[in-house]
């Protein structure tokens, strides 16, 4: 499904088009309403994975060609549709200026909405495909990159220092790691320091307590506690029953 984002300072249109329309059956989902141009960019800057921005060209708080602007420079990928009562050149004019292709009059029938999305799924569809070769290699390489900086900095590592390695929103990344390795990012810490804790109790003599510190546990009770619900039992014990000399 592709998201949509609604931008329209009438509330009875933002509810109506939102829930009157049966946009699932075209291959959409809303993805959120606001009611201004400067909420829906606020919005964007938290939800990355918006596809469409249906905005109205004249509301009370901002406009909606100001909005199609930044919205162009910050997220280029995304389709940009005017909704409006008004025939006018120069949104015309301003449309063409940004690359926006597609206008609903308002009142919008349903025959208008499912001609215009059915265009705009066509080309999501078709830049989808161009660009699905191309998948497997740049997820091999960001799953590569993602993990060497995870291995070297596993002390400090957190969510919002991964995803600003990778120049993301932490939110959007939280979902593309999940995608990406099939496991939670903290599930995958987690495992990742087990695993180090249990490497240092098989071949090294150094104390749980050091250990803890170099995992970046804030205390050792708190190392032992994740290791025994993870493996069982505790670091002493899985040391005794393990050791490599």
């Amino acid at each position: 499904m592709y998201r949509v984002l609604l931008c329209d300072d009438e509330t009875g249109i933002r509810e109506g088009l939102a829930h009157f329309y049966p946009w699932e059956s075209i291959g959409f989902t809303i993805a959120g309403m606001t009611e201004s141009g400067r909420l829906a960019l606020e919005f964007l800057k938290e939800h990355e994975d918006v596809d469409v921005l249906l905005t109205d060209i004249l509301m009370v708080d901002g406009d909606g060609i100001s909005l199609a602007a930044e919205c162009r420079k910050l997220y280029p990928k995304i389709e940009i549709v005017f909704l409006t009562a008004y025939r006018k050149f120069e949104f015309a004019y301003s449309a063409v200026q940004m690359n926006v292709k597609y206008f609903i009059l308002k009142p919008a029938s349903f025959e208008e909405i499912t001609e215009t999305f059915s265009k705009i799924k066509a080309e999501l569809d078709q830049k989808a495909g161009e660009s699905k070769n191309l998948f497997p290699e740049a997820e091999a390489s960001a799953e590569e990159k993602i993990s060497r900086y995870i291995d070297d900095n596993l002390k400090t590592v957190s969510l919002k220092s991964v995803a600003d390695m990778m120049n993301m929103n932490p939110y959007y990344f939280s979902s593309y790691f999940l995608k990406l390795f099939n496991e939670n990012f903290s599930a995958f810490i987690t495992r990742k320091k087990m695993k180090k804790g249990a490497d240092y109790l098989i071949w090294t003599d150094i104390l749980v307590k050091q250990i803890s510190e170099e995992l970046g546990y804030s205390h050792p009770r708190n190392f032992t506690r994740s290791f025994k619900r993870y493996y069982g039992i505790g670091p002493e014990e899985y040391r005794a029953k393990n050791r490599k000399e």
